[in-house]
């Protein structure tokens, strides 16, 4: 997160940019919802064409121009990293060409390679759509506050919901992040048998130690796939407990909503 606040703020001008591009988005977003609930009020109940096809102009307009700041959004993101990734894959290769011998020498080979292969990592996981993405979060509550103002009962059963699928992803998170450490461990070390058996091709035959870089490789092969094996089911795990949180909230809010409509505290346009 701070890497993400020094990017955005190592160029100031484009990080608001960005802030805004996405504030009015989000607030855009927010036409689709107050469309259907102003036709279900207004068009349905008194029957008048022209004021359907009023809200259906304007909410045509508030998609197309929510699409137009997401576009720019994501062009200024695209910008936002071009010149923290250059630098530091630079200064990744500047180790391995300047740092000293005996120092270096204490780096297996395969750890050599993840210092200026790990630059394509961060540079994933600070892509456009990463950071973009994160920055929509926060106005997650910008629709939890309308539907504050709309129900506060369905508000705080929302604000529930959320902060359960919030945990649930810290701690989906929080457990893979050990995980994806051992396997970078483990996939640099598999780096590093592969080159020592393309490499010291006479070395090996002329040692007969062929059987012993086999086992070592097997050894290294059932580590990393039992780790893949593992960081796979956090990440499906997480999703479903995402998914079917989101249906319990859904039929959750629907049931009280339905019954505030019953009871005359709520109108079928609001639900």
């Amino acid at each position: 997160m701070r890497e993400l606040v020094a990017r955005l703020f190592g160029r100031p001008v484009i990080g608001i940019e960005i802030i805004a591009c996405t504030f009015l988005s989000n607030v855009l977003a927010l036409a689709t919802p107050l469309f259907v609930m102003t036709v279900l009020r207004r068009y349905v109940g008194q029957g008048v064409d022209a004021t359907l096809i009023t809200l259906t102009t304007g909410a045509l307009m508030a998609a197309f121009m929510e699409f137009v700041f997401t576009q720019i959004r994501a062009k200024l993101a695209q910008g936002l990293s071009l010149a923290p990734d250059r630098r530091m894959g630079l200064e990744g290769f500047e180790i391995l060409t300047q740092a000293k011998v005996a120092a270096l020498d204490r780096v297996p080979p395969g750890k050599r390679q993840e210092i200026v292969g790990g630059v394509a990592a961060v540079e994933t996981a600070y892509s456009a759509s990463n950071i973009t993405s994160v920055l929509d979060v926060p106005f997650a509550f910008l629709f939890v506050g309308v539907l504050f103002l709309l129900s506060p009962l369905i508000g705080f059963i929302v604000l529930f919901f959320l902060a359960i699928v919030f945990f649930g992803g810290t701690m989906g998170a929080g457990a893979m992040k050990g995980d994806t450490q051992k396997l970078t461990d483990a996939s640099a070390m598999s780096s590093s048998l592969v080159g020592t058996a393309i490499r010291e091709v006479e070395t090996v035959r002329a040692f007969n130690a062929g059987d012993f870089m086999r086992r070592a490789w097997l050894s290294q092969l059932d580590k990393t796939q039992a780790l893949r094996r593992r960081i796979n089911w956090l990440q499906g795990f997480t999703q479903t407990i995402t998914k079917s949180t989101t249906g319990v909230m859904s039929i959750t809010v629907i049931t009280i909503a339905a019954v505030l409509v019953v009871a005359g505290d709520l109108d079928v346009g609001t639900m």
